[in-house]
Parts: structure tokens; sequence; C-alpha cells
């Protein structure tokens, strides 16, 4: 399991059965998952859903979902994470509304992307909707680089690469 993460303004800790009220609030809210290639969670048995599914995840993987606080503090900022995909792990980061635009993401993503480089996983890479600038811009400060554009069910969707060992260009 993963520690606790800790930047100079946020803690990124590993999600725990507890926190189903984090994950929905995060995943329910429209404003914040306007651009974000989950879907909105509609109800909080989804988020008891996806949470024993990232629990599980992380007990394959050692990573998972992290909640990212405001420093020491109770305030939610959002969610960061990985998972299995293949060789790779995905990596991704939704940050809550209020909290859009003020680097967090790219804090809490730069932390989980230092952690996960000092084991051995191959490649890391994150999927991002096109009109989705800020995770784009994320991905570039992280040293990831635009890979292809695919399709799902929700539509078009950039594959941002990473190859393990590269140095973080600009990540906090």
């Amino acid at each position: 399991m993963a520690d606790v993460l800790m930047t100079p303004r946020l803690e990124v800790r590993p999600l725990t059965a507890a926190d189903v009220d984090a994950v929905f609030a995060v995943h329910s809210d429209p404003e914040t998952m306007a651009e974000v290639s989950w879907r909105i969670m509609t109800s909080r048995t989804q988020a008891e859903d996806r949470v024993a599914w990232e629990l599980a995840n992380e007990a394959d993987t050692g990573f998972g979902i992290f909640l990212i606080h405001q420093g020491d503090t109770d305030v939610l900022v959002g969610v960061c994470g990985a998972m299995r995909r293949g060789d790779g792990l995905e990596v991704g980061w939704t940050v809550t509304k209020s909290f859009q635009g003020r680097g967090c993401a790219t804090e809490a993503a730069s932390a989980l992307v230092a952690a996960i480089e000092a084991t051995s996983w191959p490649e890391l890479f994150a999927t991002i909707r096109p009109t989705n600038r800020a995770s784009q811009r994320v991905a570039e400060k992280l040293g990831f680089a635009l890979d292809a554009k695919v399709t799902d069910d929700h539509g078009d969707l950039l594959i941002y690469r990473r190859p393990a060992g590269q140095d973080r260009a600009g990540g906090h």
C-alpha cells in the first residue's frame, strides 16, 4: 500500500473504505466532472462500488486512488490515482471546481508520479478529453507527450504517455 504523499500545500493520501462520501462528492459534481473522462456518479452506490474496485486495484498494483486534501486539513481538493491497464499504469486526477486553476492537480500528480517511478512500472499514461486543456497542460508539465487519439463510448480521448524514468519537466 502506498504511503501518504506530502507536497508543500497538499496531503495526498491513499483511499480507504471510509472515503465513499468524499469520492461521491468529487465525482457527482457536474462542474468538477465537466471535462473529465470518467462518467459522473449519480448515486452513493456507484461510489461504494468504485471504492471497492479501487481498493482491489491497489492490492494488485500498490497504487490506487488518493484523496487530495489542503495541507493537513479535511478540506477536500480532489482525487488522483493510478490503475493498471495492460503493462502500464493509467494516471489520472480530478480537482474540485473551487481548486481548479491553482496548480493542485500538477502538484498532487507530480508527487504520485514520483512515488510510482520509485517502483518498477515500465510506462505511465493518461487519457484526457480533447476539450480538457487544463489536464493536457498538467500532463505536459509532468513529462507526458501526446501519443494517440482514440474514441470510447463517450467520445474522443487523447492518450498521453510518459516512459519510465523520464525526468519531470516543470512538476512541483
